[in-house]
């Protein structure tokens, strides 16, 4: 019968620690493009009963405007799709907590320990590689290149 190897204690609190930060980051950037995205939605319902408001006054000049910003504040929406990152960092969020969870209870072992390192290392080149951030680089870029 082999014996298991219990996972040292530094790397232990060094890999908690780590994945400590990671929640910490993910959740502070789900809050924030969630909040933004529910502004966004919010400010262009009150601008849109503006618009017709405004129309059915006879304030055309002013309904115009509005509508310009408008037209903005959607386009913003598009651009930086809040939404799809909110998304992304709840997922990842939760995903790290899952680790989190099997570190603090179910690793007995060096080798356990490993496969949350192996894990938590993916999770991390995930976040760099389907960030929605990375995904309007590549479409903006693609976009330049299509004018060409």
């Amino acid at each position: 019968m082999s014996q298991q190897h219990l996972p040292d204690e530094q790397k232990l609190s060094q890999l908690k620690t780590q994945i400590k930060g990671s929640l910490a980051d993910t959740w502070r950037k789900y809050k924030l493009y969630d909040r933004l995205d529910i502004i966004l939605i919010l400010l262009s319902i009150i601008l849109s009963a503006g618009i017709t408001i405004l129309g059915f006054l006879g304030h055309g000049t002013t309904a115009g405007i509005i509508g310009v910003i408008l037209t903005a504040l959607l386009s913003t929406q598009k651009v930086f799709n809040f939404s799809d990152k909110a998304d992304f960092y709840r997922r990842t969020h939760m995903q790290t907590k899952e680790l989190r969870d099997r570190l603090t209870y179910k690793v007995s072992s060096e080798s356990g320990m490993q496969a949350v390192v192996d894990d938590f290392i993916t999770l991390r080149n995930d976040r760099i590689y389907t960030n929605p951030r990375r995904k309007e680089w590549e479409e903006t870029e693609k976009a330049i290149q299509d004018l060409h």
